[in-house]
């Protein structure tokens, strides 16, 4: 009876981990999984296979795709600050740069991937920003648009443009930097 319930249990385990939308969600499903099936190798009299499951399938697998995911979506974003010429600034004494609204499609945009930001605002100049090639993304704005600086081959800068230029309103300019050769 227990061990027709154990391998339900697996079953449904299984498939939750794969329907999971939630990388994080997967990964517990599947250490969860893993020591069920563990469990399930004391039921059949191998217990030294069960504390090789539990240990490399439920302990070190597990802790590296945590530290995979963990590493994959963490990225760096610079906020650089407004940019208005001083004759449009002697024209219109009350333009600021308000983006607002940049902020909350990418707050969305940063949900919805599951990333973890860390924010920088500087003074640097996007070239600065560049050789130094510790970025994701660089936002910077002026009186009347965002310009959104991002790696050539990152995937999520491709949903990001998409979502960026949908936006007439926002008169989002892209430019995609190439990589820095390292050799």
């Amino acid at each position: 009876m227990v061990e027709q319930i154990c391998l339900i249990l697996m079953v449904v385990l299984a498939i939750f981990s794969i329907m999971s939308v939630s990388l994080r969600n997967a990964v517990i499903l599947m250490a969860i999984y893993s020591l069920l099936c563990s469990y399930v190798y004391l039921l059949y009299h191998a217990p030294d296979v069960a504390i090789a499951e539990a240990v490399i399938g439920a302990a070190f697998i597990t802790i590296i795709f945590w530290v995979a995911i963990k590493r994959h979506k963490a990225i760096r974003i610079y906020y650089l600050p407004c940019i208005v010429p001083e004759s449009v600034m002697n024209k219109n004494p009350n333009i600021s740069c308000d983006y607002s609204e940049v902020m909350k499609i990418m707050e969305q945009f940063l949900q919805d991937k599951e990333l973890e930001p860390t924010i920088i605002r500087s003074k640097e100049t996007v070239e600065d920003i560049q050789k130094a090639d510790n970025y994701d993304y660089i936002f910077q704005w002026d009186d009347t648009s965002v310009t959104v600086y991002g790696r050539e081959n990152d995937h999520h800068f491709d949903e990001l443009e998409i979502i960026l230029t949908a936006r007439s309103d926002l008169n989002a300019k892209i430019y995609r930097l190439k990589e820095r050769d390292n050799s």
